[in-house]
């Protein structure tokens, strides 16, 4: 009697619920048969439609309203699509559902857990999802959702939760700023996009984010890297154009700046200190090596660097010293070959063929035009006349003049040394009367172009002349000459001194 009158109550209610819910369900069923998922633009899928008139039945079951759900259904059965058996199956649920009150609540339970378990899984909150479906899968056999609750628990959340952690990881690893991590991050993104999940979107621009991030992190270290090997090569200019791109590029180029500072710095130095000892060498292959480094400092002037004054200002002196050092190569030259031919004369003063070959090398160093041509032509002039004497008979001794004049003799050489040390030309000319205009003009350029000039005699030699009024003296001369701003030459000769008594004083008649 208890189970009669239980299902008595129960009829009496299913009866009025049917009622109220076909009620409301006509009255929805119509509102969305005007809505536009009841008619779908003629562009969109069979396939698409049919799907979404599908979900919409699933809402309306899961609010009871099983007449609207299957107004609904009948559309998408109306489309003819692909998915009609699926439509057909749905209809039948439906039907039961209408004609079963029981059936109807548990189609209803199923839709509403089925809503929570799609949107739950949708947002991410795997653990309810997974709640929701199992509850799915506890309901009576009635339900129609076991199979997809099955789906979603083997298959779609295992799927979601692998896209929201590889989702989750690529976005760990796009916060680092290395070009590690952002490949990283652009690998992890496509393969959250290769899921096809609700990320997919999100993940493909992402990636697209995390490759230009790549990209531009990529070009900041080849301009890095360029910048650096362009220092290693000395060439500051255009690693300084690099940095100015990345600077441009929005990257902060200050460390990288600051070493091409030193190392243009310590290259200066180098170069700076190379320049200073060359321009102290005198030694003619001197000459390439100053040609060689001034394109050197060239470059560093034209790299806009610190140093771009100095090594402009170390350029520009080397063609001086250059100059200089080939003038002063030209005169150690000139010197060894004349002193040469001195001593060679020197050495055998009355063999013939020594004179003769002396000869020639003196008339080669005069015919050259150097600071020794005039000395070469007094030493040729004096080779002639030991020429001349070797070819005369032997000369009666030479009488001694009654009164020893070598004392004044060589107070008058003295004084030719003076004339030097003090670089009084004048003073020069008046110890040699005979000095020719062109020997004159020749002395005075020289004075005036030295800071210092200074004389030693020695080994002096007289030998007076029998009449009393003519000497010979003979003399090793050591001349030390100093340019202005240069280095003092040292030079030695013999030099033979011509002199006459002229109104009781000895003066200079000629040289040799």
């Amino acid at each position: 009697m208890l189970m009669v009158e239980l299902l008595g109550l129960i009829l009496t209610v299913s009866v009025g619920a049917h009622f109220l819910f076909r009620s409301s369900a006509s009255h929805e069923a119509n509102q969305l048969v005007s809505q536009p998922i009841a008619t779908p633009p003629p562009k969109i899928h069979p396939e698409v439609q049919q799907r979404d008139l599908m979900a919409a039945a699933g809402e309306a079951m899961g609010r009871g309203d099983f007449n609207g759900a299957k107004s609904i259904l009948e559309q998408a059965k109306n489309i003819n699509g692909p998915l009609n058996s699926q439509v057909d199956q749905e209809l039948g649920d439906v039907e039961k559902a209408i004609n079963d009150s029981a059936i109807a609540a548990v189609l209803r339970q199923e839709e509403t857990l089925w809503s929570q378990a799609t949107a739950f899984t949708q947002n991410g909150q795997f653990a309810e999802a997974q709640q929701a479906l199992h509850a799915i899968l506890a309901q009576p056999p009635a339900g129609r959702r076991k199979a997809d609750a099955r789906q979603y628990l083997t298959q779609v959340i295992p799927r979601r939760q692998r896209e929201e952690q590889l989702f989750g990881q690529a976005q760990q690893a796009m916060t680092g700023k290395d070009s590690h991590s952002l490949q990283q991050a652009a690998d992890l993104f496509g393969e959250t996009a290769k899921l096809n999940g609700p990320r997919q979107q999100s993940a493909l621009k992402n990636k697209q984010d995390a490759l230009a991030a790549l990209n531009k992190q990529n070009a900041l270290s080849s301009l890095a890297d360029g910048a650096r090997q362009d220092v290693k090569r000395g060439d500051f200019r255009s690693a300084r154009q690099e940095v100015s791109q990345l600077q441009q590029l929005g990257a902060d180029p200050t460390s990288i700046s600051q070493e091409i500072n030193e190392a243009e710095q310590t290259r200066f130095s180098q170069l700076d200190a190379s320049l200073n000892q060359l321009k102290q060498r005198n030694d003619e292959g001197t000459i390439q090596l100053l040609r060689d480094l001034q394109p050197q400092l060239q470059a560093l002037a034209d790299s806009g660097g610190p140093t771009a004054f100095n090594a402009r200002r170390d350029a520009a002196s080397i063609p001086d010293a250059i100059s200089g050092l080939q003038s002063r190569v030209t005169y150690a030259r000139e010197e060894t070959a004349y002193q040469q031919a001195v001593q060679k004369y020197r050495a055998n003063s009355n063999d013939r063929s020594v004179l003769d070959a002396s000869r020639s090398d003196f008339q080669s160093i005069a015919k050259a035009g150097g600071h020794r041509a005039i000395d070469a032509q007094k030493m040729i002039d004096e080779i002639n006349a030991a020429v001349a004497t070797l070819n005369q008979p032997p000369s009666q001794p030479k009488v001694n003049p009654a009164v020893d004049e070598t004392q004044a003799v060589l107070a008058e050489v003295q004084r030719y040394a003076d004339a030097f040390d003090r670089r009084d030309v004048d003073a020069l000319r008046q110890v040699w009367p005979t000095m020719t205009l062109t020997d004159y003009g020749k002395f005075k350029s020289s004075f005036s172009v030295a800071s210092g000039i200074q004389l030693q005699i020695s080994n002096e030699k007289v030998e007076l002349g029998a009449d009393g009024a003519t000497a010979i003296a003979n003399a090793d001369i050591t001349r030390s000459y100093t340019p202005k701003g240069e280095k003092a030459l040292v030079t030695r000769d013999h030099t033979v001194f011509h002199l006459v008594k002229s109104k009781g004083a000895w003066v200079i008649k000629d040289l040799q």
